[in-house]
C-alpha cells in the first residue's frame, strides 16, 4: 500500500478513481499464487525416467509454535529440476516419509515414471528391512535404482578425518573454530603464510603441487554452485602458495557448527594460514597441519569430482585405493577414512559399477573386460545394495579393477531405466556412432547422484517458514513459485533483468 499509490501517480493514474485495499491485494496474490502453481503442474513435461529426491528439516509449524518435520520432494531428469511439494510430517520416521513422498508423487501423477531415488545415507533411508527406500519399493511394487548422495558420503569421510584430532563433542559447535571466529578482527590479514612454507607440509605436498594447482585453477574457472565451494578452492591455492598476494582476500568466518561440513575444511585451512597470528597448542597445530594436508592432497579432488554419475564407480575405487595408500603419510587418517569409505561403496555395486562404460577416463581394454564380466560373472552373493568388503583385508582390494565389480546383475540398470543395451554386442570401437550407446551416455551424464537439489529446497523452506502466509496450501504454492522464479532468474540484478527483457522484446 505504500508502494502502489506512488507508482500509479507516477504513470499518471488518479488514485481517487482506484479502489485500494490491502485485503484486496492479499486476496489477489493468493489467487495468483494458486493459478501460477497450478500452471506449473499443468505444464509439467512428463518424462518416463525420473529420479526422486528428498531431505528433511525440523522447523516451527507455520501456523503455531510446535515443531514439525518438513520433507521437500523433488524430481530430476534430463538436466531439469522440479519441486513437487514440501509436506509436513509429525516425525521423520521411515513410515511417515514414505507416506509423504508417495502422496506427493501421486498428486502429480508420476509414480509409474520413477526409476531411481537419490537420498542422504542416513539409517532411516538406507535400512535394508524398513528403511524409507526399501519401503517405497515395497509400496509401489518394483525395484528402483538407489543413488545415495555422493556429497553426503564425502562429508562423512571429511568428518572422520577431522575427528582423528578433534573427537566429536556433545555441543553443536567446534570450540577451536569458535575462538578463531572471535579473534578474527584482531588478526592482521596481511600476515598470512602459505601452508607449503611449513617444512612438514612441503615434504608431503611439493612433488604434487603442480598437479594440485592445475586442478584447482581449472575448477575456479567453472561456475561454483555455492560460495563456500569457491572459498575452499581459493584457500587451497593460497595454502599451496600459488595465489598472487595482490589478489588475496579472506572472508569473515561464518557458522562453525558440526552440521556445516564444509566449514571444517575452510576453517582449518584458514587457521593454518594464520598460524603465526594465533596461539595454537602443539596438539592443535599438529592436527591442523595433518588435516589440511589431507584436504589439499586427497579430499579436494575427490569432493569436486564426485558429482558425475558416469565416473562415480571408478572414482570411488581409485579414491579408496588412495586412502589405503595414505597410511604411508598418515596411518591415523588412513585408518579412520577407510573405515568409513568401505561402508559407502554404493557405486561399486553390480547395478552402478557398469556406469564406467560411459566414463571417458576408463581405457577401452578395461571396458572390454567390463562387457565380458556382464556376460559371464555371477557377482556378489548379497542382498545389500552396496559392495561389501572386509576391513581386515584392505590390501587385497588395491589389486582390484573396475570390471571386478560388474556382473550379469548389472543389466538391471538398463532394464530399470528402460534403456537399450544392445550396444554391448557390438565392437567397442563402434560405440561412439551407435544410437543405443549414445542414448545411454546422454542420459547417464545428466543423472543426478548428489542430493543438492533437496538441500536447496530445505534452505528455501527455512527462508520462507512463518513468512507471508499461515495457510498450508498457500505455503506450498509460494515455495513452488519462488523455486521456479529462482531457476528462471539465477542472478537477480538489474543488468541481467534488462538483458532478459530485451531478449523477450526482440
Amino acid at each position: 500500500m505504500f508502494i502502489i499509490p506512488p507508482i500509479l501517480l507516477a504513470v499518471g493514474i488518479n488514485i481517487e478513481d482506484i479502489t485500494l485495499s490491502y485485503r484486496t491485494i492479499q486476496r489477489t496474490r493468493m489467487l495468483l499464487r494458486k493459478d501460477i502453481a497450478q500452471g506449473l503442474k499443468d505444464n509439467f513435461k512428463t518424462h518416463d525416467k525420473y529420479v526422486v529426491h528428498w531431505d528433511g528439516k525440523m522447523l516451527n509449524d507455520i501456523s503455531g509454535s510446535r515443531f514439525v518435520d518438513r520433507l521437500p520432494v523433488l524430481l530430476t531428469a534430463f538436466g531439469t529440476e522440479q519441486l513437487l511439494g514440501v509436506p509436513k510430517i509429525n516425525t521423520g520416521t521411515a513410515e511417515n516419509q514414505v507416506a509423504a513422498i508417495l502422496s506427493t508423487l501421486a498428486e502429480w501423477g508420476i509414480v509409474p515414471y520413477i526409476k531411481a531415488m537419490c537420498f542422504d545415507t542416513t539409517a532411516v533411508n538406507t535400512g535394508i528391512h524398513n528403511g524409507t527406500c526399501k519401503e517405497i519399493e515395497k509400496t509401489i511394487g518394483k525395484d528402483l535404482i538407489w543413488l545415495p548422495c555422493r556429497h553426503h558420503i564425502f562429508e562423512i569421510i571429511l568428518k572422520s578425518a577431522f575427528e582423528v584430532y578433534w573427537p566429536v563433542s556433545s555441543g553443536p559447535n567446534v570450540s577451536m573454530f569458535g575462538r578463531f571466529k572471535k579473534s578474527w578482527d584482531q588478526i592482521d590479514k596481511s600476515r598470512y603464510k602459505s601452508g607449503i612454507e611449513d617444512t612438514v607440509v612441503s615434504d608431503i605436498v611439493s612433488n604434487k603441487k603442480n598437479e594440485l594447482s592445475r586442478f584447482i585453477t581449472q575448477r575456479l574457472q567453472l561456475l561454483q554452485p555455492r560460495d563456500d565451494y569457491k572459498e575452499l578452492l581459493e584457500l587451497s591455492l593460497i595454502f599451496l602458495g600459488e595465489m598472487p598476494r595482490d589478489k588475496v582476500s579472506f572472508k569473515r568466518p561464518g557458522a562453525v557448527h558440526h552440521a556445516r561440513w564444509m566449514a571444517k575444511a575452510i576453517y582449518s585451512i584458514k587457521m593454518f594460514i594464520f598460524r603465526d597470528e594465533l596461539q595454537l597448542s602443539k596438539k592443535d597445530f599438529h592436527g591442523l597441519q595433518q588435516f589440511c594436508v589431507f584436504i589439499v592432497v586427497l579430499y579436494l579432488k575427490a569432493w569436486f569430482s564426485s558429482t558425475s554419475a558416469t565416473t562415480a564407480a571408478n572414482h570411488d575405487l581409485q579414491f579408496l585405493k588412495a586412502l589405503i595408500d595414505y597410511k604411508r603419510t598418515n596411518p591415523l587418517i588412513s585408518s579412520a577414512t577407510c573405515e568409513k569409505m568401505i561402508l559407502h561403496l554404493w557405486y561399486l555395486s553390480d547395478e552402478l559399477a557398469i556406469l564406467s562404460l560411459f566414463d571417458e577416463t576408463v581405457p577401452c581394454d578395461i571396458k572390454k573386460n567390463i562387457v565380458e564380466a556382464v556376460k559371464t560373472s555371477e557377482g556378489q552373493d548379497s542382498k545389500s545394495r552396496r559392495f561389501l568388503i572386509d576391513k581386515n583385508n584392505l590390501n587385497s582390494f588395491t589389486q582390484k579393477k573396475i570390471y571386478d565389480f560388474v556382473s550379469k546383475k548389472s543389466l538391471n540398470l538398463f532394464k530399470t531405466f528402460d534403456l537399450p543395451y544392445d550396444f554391448l554386442d557390438i565392437d567397442i570401437e563402434l560405440w561412439p556412432t551407435n544410437e543405443s550407446y549414445n542414448e545411454n551416455k546422454e542420459y547417464f551424464e545428466q543423472l543426478k547422484v548428489v542430493n543438492d537439489a533437496a538441500e536447496r529446497a530445505v534452505a528455501l523452506v527455512t527462508e520462507y517458514n512463518q513468512c507471508l502466509t499461515k495457510n498450508e496450501e498457500q505455503f506450498q504454492f509460494l515455495l513452488q513459485i519462488v523455486k521456479e522464479h529462482r531457476q528462471k532468474y539465477r542472478n537477480c540484478n538489474k543488468e541481467n533483468y534488462l538483458q532478459y527483457k530485451c531478449k523477450n522484446i526482440l
